[in-house]
């Protein structure tokens, strides 16, 4: 029993060379007219959206920014030190008026009092031992941080374009065996006919039908596990590059 069940599936799937022939050009075209690779954006153009949108590399852009003010921030800490001091008086004050033919016992006499607004500016500097000593370390200290920001960054950047070439390769792959598994559940579903036609007509036994449409139902589950793969690795790549991807109906 079990060599006319194997006997028969080998007569379904070489049903004959020209049968054969036209079933490989079907895929053959239909993998062709179906290339996702053809509606996705360039690979290249992904990459500029995911660094773009990605949330993490905003982070680092942050984090770079903000260390580079903290290093002109301690290029500019001595300024803290430096202070501008001015005075404003108005009153009554006297003046002493000189001249050439002044002498001293005069001096007592050469003076006026006026009502008048005086008003003093001056710059001063207080700068401690520590800020001089540690002006030069603090700066390079910052600038580590400023580095350190950068290359996280970078990191980060690099990570992210692994990651969308990973699962642009990814969603084409699944596509192409969604394709392919498409096809195959076609194959068995017209099998499937034929072979009911033949087991009407008491040419094969309900045992040989029988396996035949195990076959057919594990393409199904086939085809449908390679569909909810390609369909997840495409919802992926859309929230890595931050875009929704357009494809054809």
């Amino acid at each position: 029993m079990k060599s006319k069940v194997f006997m028969w599936i080998i007569v379904l799937f070489a049903f004959g060379s020209a049968k054969a022939q036209v079933a490989d050009d079907f895929l053959a075209k239909s993998l062709a007219e179906n290339d996702i690779s053809k509606e996705l954006p360039p690979l290249s153009d992904l990459l500029v959206l995911a660094e773009r949108n990605s949330p993490v590399v905003s982070q680092y852009d942050a984090d770079v920014s903000i260390s580079g003010r903290n290093v002109k921030s301690e290029k500019r800490n001595w300024m803290q030190y430096l202070s501008l001091q001015s005075d404003l008086r108005y009153g009554m004050f006297d003046n002493l008026v000189l001249s050439n033919s002044a002498s001293v016992q005069n001096l007592a006499n050469s003076t006026s009092n006026a009502v008048q607004t005086r008003y003093a500016v001056g710059v001063s500097l207080q700068l401690p031992l520590t800020a001089i000593t540690d002006r030069r370390n603090n700066i390079k200290i910052a600038e580590t941080e400023q580095e350190k920001a950068i290359q996280q960054r970078r990191a980060a950047v690099m990570d992210l374009r692994q990651q969308v070439i990973t699962q642009y390769n990814e969603v084409i792959k699944d596509h192409r065996l969604m394709i392919v598994s498409n096809a195959t559940l076609n194959s068995f579903n017209l099998q499937e006919v034929e072979a009911q036609k033949e087991f009407v007509n008491g040419k094969i036994t309900i045992e040989e039908l029988a396996r035949l449409r195990q076959l057919q139902t594990k393409a199904q589950e086939d085809f449908e596990n390679n569909q909810s793969a390609f369909q997840t690795a495409f919802l992926i790549l859309q929230e890595t590059v931050g875009i929704k991807l357009k494809l054809k109906e």
